[in-house]
């Protein structure tokens, strides 16, 4: 069902990035009961290859996850008009269709999901950005709700099953002295994956960024040993360059090499992180 977080960067200039990232896992279940083993490679991060939009959810994943890489081919290949003065047209889009897809849904398929829609109008300095939020309750889809922004740099939406566990990290983690940095927002997440008690989360955590400049893109993720891309383990004899890769602690790795790379800055995990299954 989802751990899902979504944050911004922001400098002297104003927010300079959105940041999403989500675990892997998709569960099956019953009501409230896991009903077979979990598989631990669904992608639930999407983003265009030709305008600054960037996509996740938290929650059933069987319509979301085919609806978001349908409206995300539609934005890559220009389909959707995109405009400043009506900001949140894509979203109301992606409501429209999700609407219209429910209406032929199987009824004892249906679950409920949260999504979100961030974007950027513009570039560099004076861009302007926005995240929207949707609701589906599996019969009907709501409008989108415009999610005021952070002045600072730190977490805009904590969502899906793991979100108790999303929190308590984050706090912790905040508290530390790299607290308020997209390092320690991450750091932070990738723990509440590995360490945290949601059995509907798990697998490789996905990341996806959005900047001043450039469609977003994907990051690779160097996680127990292995390289991952939007919930695909990548084999060990592919090496993709054109990504930025990074480990758990938010350090830029080589993916040939899978260690830090050459003049990169290592980045310690703070110590004196104590969390509340610790005795906190």
């Amino acid at each position: 069902m989802t751990s899902l977080i979504a944050w911004v960067g922001v400098d002297s200039h104003g927010v300079s990035s959105l940041n999403f990232a989500s675990d892997s896992r998709i569960t099956w279940y019953d009501k409230v009961k896991v009903i077979d083993r979990p598989w631990d490679f669904g992608k639930k991060l999407f983003w265009s290859s030709s305008t600054p939009d960037i996509l996740g959810f938290a929650g059933d994943s069987c319509i979301a996850s085919n609806i978001l890489g349908q409206f995300t081919d539609l934005l890559s290949i220009g389909a959707i008009p995109r405009t400043s003065s009506v900001p949140q047209y894509a979203s109301e889009v992606l409501a429209s269709i999700i609407n219209s897809s429910l209406r032929d849904f199987p009824d004892r398929f249906r679950g409920n999901f949260t999504v979100l829609h961030g974007l950027r109008i513009g570039t560099g300095k004076t861009a302007e950005w926005y995240v929207y939020r949707l609701y589906c309750d599996g019969w009907t889809c709501s409008s989108p709700e415009a999610l005021d922004l952070p002045t600072n740099s730190g977490v805009l939406v904590e969502a899906g099953t793991g979100r108790a566990n999303i929190v308590e990290y984050q706090k912790v983690w905040k508290g530390s002295d790299i607290g308020g940095t997209s390092r320690a927002v991450y750091s932070a997440f990738c723990e509440s994956i590995s360490l945290g008690t949601d059995e509907r989360t798990g697998g490789a955590p996905q990341f996806c960024r959005l900047l001043r400049i450039n469609p977003a893109k994907p990051v690779g993720i160097i996680w127990k040993g292995e390289k991952y891309v939007a919930g695909v383990r990548i084999p060990p004899s592919v090496t993709p360059q054109v990504l930025e890769w990074f480990n758990d602690q938010f350090e830029v790795c080589d993916p040939s090499t899978m260690q830090l790379s050459y003049k990169s800055q290592r980045q310690p995990r703070p110590g004196g992180l104590v969390y509340a299954k610790d005795g906190a």
